[in-house]
């Protein structure tokens, strides 16, 4: 009677236990490194070995995955290794008790069971030890799960400033995290550096044709540019309009009482208006000077009997003095004169507004110069109303041969008066100021020259100047 007992044990397999008769065999050249063991019985011609990977008569295999004794795998994936098969007490092998595709492959390892010599002569495999199984897949540059890929589809979280993101595990490293990182501010209505504010404290510099500025940016668009701007110019002593010129080509229409005119902008201030300005009425002259819309108003005028500037009287004959005199026109030689009454019948008008009187001499042969004279009275007269100033009073005289003297007759001086500057010499011209002999009322005024010399009498262009306006006849 044959009995095969087998006891399983854990992480012990108990091979088949013959009692007949027979010898127990061991093969150790099976592929795959185990050892695959058969017991036969030569006297009983039955055969004891099993071979899970084998079946009778070659007929086809049929139902679920059976061991395969030898090949040193969990063929059944039982996660036992060559159960049920026989083994040589003391032999070993490799083993893996994972899927046999994975052996070798990434960090998958084969490892080593031993056959044990059980009880009741019984032997079986030791636990696989020193295997390496498949686990589970970290970022460490190796195949962990033995599927011949490395580090394949490991991803973790993982945030910036600015938000979250993925790190993926490449060849052993985590790859840099997809989350957006912090970048430097710019014009962009962005918070490039993820910092909560948006194009803050952003400006560049900037500038126009008035000098430099600063743009500062807002919401993604550069402001405008802090330079100052060119401005239309102005009377203000700057370059508004940043040309490198200051108040130029500004003038403005400005007016006077006499007129319109320009005024003209220097360095920023307005400059004197050109229209015609109101100035003290020049008497004689036509023009209304003051602008008041009067000609000459407040003029005086000459009311001479023939109403005319001037009346001529041809005065004695030629006379000799006695003595003879040191210069010409002197003082001296007017003892010898005398001036006709206003009314007296010799004077005549004389036709020019001034005195044109230039007559051959008639001292030739007379007496010797200087030492006798021819005299000649001209006379006009003017009224100086009550409250009028006389500031100055002058006979312009544009020149003489020999001399003139200057007599005023008024109410202040009935018998005439003649002052130190009242005399014009050779070569000379204009009296000096006679004001101080003018008074209210009518006033006369005489100028007696003298010829003193075998030449010419002459008085060039004699006028009565008032308050410097010319005084002309009365109309």
């Amino acid at each position: 009677m044959n009995t095969n007992h087998r006891l399983l044990l854990p992480g012990i397999v108990l091979g088949a236990l013959s009692c007949g008769v027979g010898a127990v065999q061991l093969d150790q050249g099976t592929p795959g490194g185990g050892p695959t063991s058969t017991t036969t019985s030569a006297g009983r011609g039955d055969s004891g070995t099993r071979d899970a990977g084998s079946t009778d008569a070659g007929a086809p295999d049929a139902g679920p995955p059976r061991e395969l004794c030898g090949n040193s795998v969990d063929d059944d994936a039982d996660g036992l290794i060559d159960e049920d098969c026989s083994c040589v007490a003391g032999t070993t092998g490799a083993c893996f008790s994972g899927n046999p595709s994975q052996a070798g492959v990434g960090v998958c390892r084969r490892g080593q069971h031993t056959c044990l010599d059980m009880a009741e002569l019984t032997t079986a495999w030791s636990a696989c030890t020193g295997e390496v199984l498949p686990g589970l897949e970290t970022c460490n540059g190796l195949d962990d799960d033995c599927d011949g890929q490395v580090d394949e589809s490991i991803d973790r979280a993982c945030s910036s400033a600015c938000g979250a993101g993925v790190e993926v595990c490449v060849n052993g490293a985590w790859a840099a995290c997809s989350a957006r990182q912090p970048v430097p501010e710019t014009c962009n209505g962005l918070d490039d550096d993820c910092d909560g504010l948006v194009d803050e404290s952003l400006d560049r510099t900037c500038a126009n044709a008035c000098g430099p500025g600063v743009e500062v940016c807002s919401n993604g668009v550069w402001g405008a540019c802090s330079a100052r701007q060119p401005q239309p110019e102005v009377s203000n002593g700057v370059d508004d309009d940043c040309d490198g010129q200051v108040d130029e080509a500004l003038n403005r229409a400005c007016s006077s009482a006499c007129g319109s005119g320009l005024q003209a902008c220097v360095s920023g201030v307005w400059g004197a208006c050109s229209a015609p300005q109101p100035r003290p009425e020049l008497c004689g002259n036509g023009l209304d000077d003051d602008c008041d819309g009067q000609v000459d108003n407040g003029c005086l005028c000459i009311r001479s009997p023939g109403l005319t500037a001037w009346q001529m009287h041809d005065g004695e004959a030629p006379l000799c003095f006695g003595t003879t005199f040191s210069s010409h026109g002197n003082v001296g030689e007017y003892a010898w004169s005398t001036i006709p009454p206003q009314n007296h019948p010799g004077w005549r008008s004389h036709a020019a507004p001034a005195i044109s009187f230039d007559d051959p001499s008639q001292m030739c042969g007379v007496c010797d110069c200087r030492a006798g004279g021819d005299f000649t009275y001209f006379q006009t007269s003017f009224t100086v109303p009550a409250g009028f100033t006389v500031t100055s009073l002058e006979v312009a005289i544009a020149n003489v041969d020999d001399g003139v003297r200057v007599t005023v007759f008024n109410a202040a001086h009935p018998s005439g008066v003649v002052s130190t500057g009242s005399y014009a010499f050779l070569g000379g011209g204009s009296t000096s100021n006679l004001a101080s002999l003018v008074a209210p009322g009518p006033n006369r005024i005489v100028l007696t020259h003298v010829d003193d010399c075998c030449s010419v009498r002459r008085i060039a262009n004699a006028t009565i100047r008032l308050n410097g306006s010319a005084i002309n006849p009365c109309p």
